[in-house]
């Protein structure tokens, strides 16, 4: 593993890190932001679970669970100034928990996001675990 400093006012950055959580961090550069080039935040991993205030499970379908169909759900989640999603867009999935993983996380609510006195919509991704247990 290496380590290194970045400049993070003059560069943007983008981490990736896999683990049983996937997480994904983008960092516009500040004179983007400012600029309005950027017109949403992305969170994810810590951020996520700090600003989500109302999550509601997605329930694995009965005809996944017959066949025995387990995986991850991956979905992009655009919310708005008031933290509502209202963009789900999937990434990766198998077919059957697709619909459930949608609904699920379309009744979502994050705290909206305040940056320089401005209430902002956010971006995140979400990878949703579907398994027999």
């Amino acid at each position: 593993m290496t380590a290194g400093v970045v400049d993070l006012l003059s560069n943007s950055v983008r981490l990736v890190a896999s683990s049983q959580t996937h997480l994904l961090i983008e960092i516009a550069r500040i004179e983007d932001i400012r600029r309005g080039k950027s017109s949403v935040l992305r969170v994810g991993g810590g951020l996520r679970s700090l600003c989500l205030i109302h999550e509601v499970t997605p329930i694995y379908p009965s005809q996944a669970k017959a066949a025995h169909i387990v995986g991850n759900v991956i979905l992009s989640i655009r919310f708005d100034e008031n933290g509502y999603a209202n963009d789900v867009r999937v990434i990766d999935g198998h077919p059957l928990l697709i619909q459930s993983a949608v609904h699920g996380v379309r009744q979502w609510r994050y705290a909206p996001f305040v940056f320089q006195g401005t209430i902002i919509p956010g971006i995140t991704t979400v990878v949703l675990p579907f398994g027999l247990k």
